[in-house]
């Protein structure tokens, strides 16, 4: 009896002393942004759809070993609002899948890919697809930081297919620029920071080139061990 309590006892310890070592290796980030977002297409495209305004979140998560610069990222985000004619503008994606370089407490760069469902009520028609996505979060500054994406869709309605007038190979696009305000503190989660989100982007869709304003409210966190 005594034997098996022993060899009981070993085997909790060992178990612990896993857990705790592998929980103290992971390191984490999180990107988050709430944003407005303005857009306007060029006048001959195929849907009706010139100008649109819309309100959403955007959220990404890095998750890794202090070990190594390879980190599993993923994200999730939606935009709610109203287009030309009196639409409803729907976008929203969820990006379970992606690998990234962890830079530690100054950013990261990565790639990411799942699914994205979207549409303008009346004008554009609602379609789910592949949604792929390149995004960097570089700290430039001890209070700026550079926030860089590119998301090409490939979708599953035959109506929003070949929308890009710039690449064949997808069928719409979107991209941006921006810029978070805010000093980066060390804390104990990390190096993070939040502040004014203020940017640019560019949009391909249904044959026609867009371009638009992003405002928001950004939170930034990089580097946080357990």
């Amino acid at each position: 009896m005594n034997q098996r309590f022993r060899l009981v006892c070993l085997g909790v310890a060992a178990c612990s002393s896993f857990s705790t070592g592998s929980l103290a290796e992971t390191e984490v980030g999180l990107i988050a942004h709430i944003d407005s977002r303005a857009a306007a297409f060029e006048a001959d495209q195929r849907f009706d759809a010139k100008q649109q305004l819309s309100v959403g979140v955007e959220v990404r998560g890095a998750l890794g070993s202090t070990k190594s610069e390879i980190t599993y990222l993923s994200g999730v985000g939606y935009q709610l609002g109203a287009g030309r004619a009196l639409g409803f503008v729907y976008d929203t994606h969820l990006l379970p899948l992606g690998l990234g370089l962890n830079l530690g407490d100054s950013g990261l760069v990565g790639v990411l890919a799942g699914g994205r469902f979207s549409g303008i009520t009346a004008s554009v028609p609602a379609s789910g697809g592949l949604l792929g996505e390149f995004r960097s979060e570089v700290a430039l500054f001890s209070s700026v930081l550079l926030a860089l994406w590119v998301a090409p869709t490939w979708e599953g309605n035959s109506a929003r297919r070949g929308g890009s007038p710039t690449f064949e190979f997808i069928d719409e696009l979107s991209s941006g620029v921006a810029l978070r305000f805010g000093d980066m503190e060390r804390t104990p989660f990390g190096r993070g920071g939040a502040g004014l989100f203020i940017g640019g982007q560019y949009f391909e869709r249904g044959d026609a080139r867009g371009a638009g304003l992003v405002f928001g409210f950004g939170l930034n966190s990089f580097g946080a061990e357990f």
